[in-house]
């Protein structure tokens, strides 16, 4: 599999959405034989517990397995929903994001669109709210 990858350019190849309907130590084991794999984890505070979105305890259980065999593991954070802003405003309410790899692009493109949205709404509001005098 290595040499496919090779032949395509890729340096990694990424599995996003795990969660605790997997086993930690699992994931550990194909990081140790296959270690252009990432994992992708997605952070969504009002998901957090349902498919494809990891409890806390799941991530820090990850992150010790990941920790105690030298960070072989490569771990990739996606942030989403509230999350975004989170991270943008220094809050770091949840601190097994620390442990990752990685923090991808995703994040950020997804964090400025999220930050873009609520101030165009909020100055659309603003907008409908003047007086039309004031418009012009």
């Amino acid at each position: 599999m290595a040499s496919f990858a090779s032949s395509l350019g890729l340096r990694l190849m990424g599995f996003c959405g795990v969660d605790d309907s997997i086993s930690a130590e699992h994931l550990q084991m194909i990081s140790i034989h296959y270690p252009w794999v990432e994992w992708g984890i997605l952070f969504r505070p009002d998901k957090e517990g349902t498919a494809r979105y990891a409890t806390s305890a799941w991530v820090d259980k990850l992150s010790k397995i990941n920790k105690d065999t030298g960070g072989l593991m490569r771990l990739a954070g996606h942030l989403c929903g509230s999350r975004c802003q989170d991270v943008i405003e220094g809050f770091n309410t949840h601190s097994h994001i620390l442990f990752l790899h990685s923090l991808t692009v995703t994040f950020f493109l997804q964090a400025i669109i999220h930050l873009l949205d609520h101030y165009m709404r909020k100055v659309l509001v603003e907008y409908k709210s003047m007086p039309r005098k004031q418009i012009m």
